[in-house]
């Protein structure tokens, strides 16, 4: 268990399953979001570096939050593209790491950054068939934002946190809270939430002590009052 915990404190897993998506016959052969010169796209080809005979449809999905910087600025500095060959980049963003799961397992994505926990789930229920973890991307991110009022851990005893997210962030949270005598976030303990504005009313009324986010949600948190308690860089 040391070794899955510290892997899903430390990284978000960058996962691809078969990056050969081909183009709709009959597609425009202008440049696609890549930016690579125009050429005709020939379906079925395996993705490869700049000068393999590449092409097709990378769709990559990601999470627009700082947990997936290193994906949004590949996206947006244009990294992925330059390597992609004659391959089209084509960015799909999510709300959530289960939304990316479940597009990977019905073929809607060809990779994905996804968080470990979520990641070693959709390996475990496919048997490894479907997906290859390929690299790490990040670590750290995240922040146990709390009332101003809690200043230790042990003060946490008995208060609502609101349920993470991410399925990593649940398991960094759960394993931070259990080595400090607290008990883990369970049904019980965790505030029901609807979306960040939501989350950032119910903190701001009192009706929760805090949360385990990931900026710009953090930032928003603390902005409304809060203190980080933990940074997950620290650990």
């Amino acid at each position: 268990m040391k070794r899955i915990i510290a892997f899903v404190l430390a990284a978000v897993a960058l996962l691809a399953a078969g990056c050969t998506s081909s183009a709709l016959p009959g597609a425009s052969s202008d440049s696609g979001a890549n930016g690579t010169a125009p050429g005709k796209n020939a379906p079925g080809r395996p993705v490869g570096p700049p000068g393999a005979q590449a092409s097709g449809t990378l769709r990559l999905g990601l999470q627009e939050n700082l947990a997936d910087a290193a994906a949004m600025l590949g996206w947006q500095l244009g990294f992925f593209g330059q390597n992609l060959g004659r391959v089209t980049f084509e960015p799909m963003p999510y709300t959530s790491s289960a939304g990316e799961a479940a597009s990977l397992e019905a073929g809607q994505l060809d990779a994905a950054y996804l968080d470990p926990v979520t990641a070693l789930q959709l390996w475990q229920n496919t048997k490894g068939g479907l997906i290859k973890i390929i690299a790490g991307a990040a670590s750290g991110g995240a922040e146990l934002v709390v009332s101003p009022k809690v200043t230790t851990p042990a003060q946490l005893n008995g208060l609502k946190l609101a349920q993470p997210d991410g399925a990593a962030q649940q398991a960094a949270a759960d394993n931070w809270l259990t080595r400090h005598g607290l008990p883990a976030l369970t049904a019980a303990r965790t505030a029901v939430q609807a979306g960040d504005a939501d989350l950032l009313r119910q903190f701001r009324a009192g009706k929760i002590a805090g949360a385990w986010e990931t900026p710009p949600l953090s930032v928003q948190l603390t902005a409304a009052g809060g203190r980080v308690l933990v940074n997950e860089v620290s650990l």
